[in-house]
């Protein structure tokens, strides 16, 4: 588990960099995975980003969570 939470953090740091320059740069495209990869960033969805983990992180169904969100990441990029 330990190893997936560290891949799910790096992911999800690449991903807010990116977000951020785009906030700046282009705002229209936030959604738009094309501008992510692009950059070689993978575009995370929702419950796959560190910051809706770490919301939850209290919870009970914590290891649910991070499941899910690693399930997500697999079924979006199967490679």
């Amino acid at each position: 588990m330990v190893l997936g939470l560290i891949f799910l953090r790096y992911l999800s740091f690449a991903f807010e960099e990116k977000r951020k320059l785009l906030e700046i740069s282009d705002p229209h495209f936030l959604e738009d995975e094309d501008f992510y990869r692009a950059d070689g960033v993978l575009y995370l969805p929702e419950e796959a980003r560190w910051d809706f983990i770490k919301k939850r992180a209290n919870q009970k169904n914590i290891g649910e969570i991070i499941d899910k969100a690693i399930e997500v990441l697999e079924d979006k990029y199967p490679k």
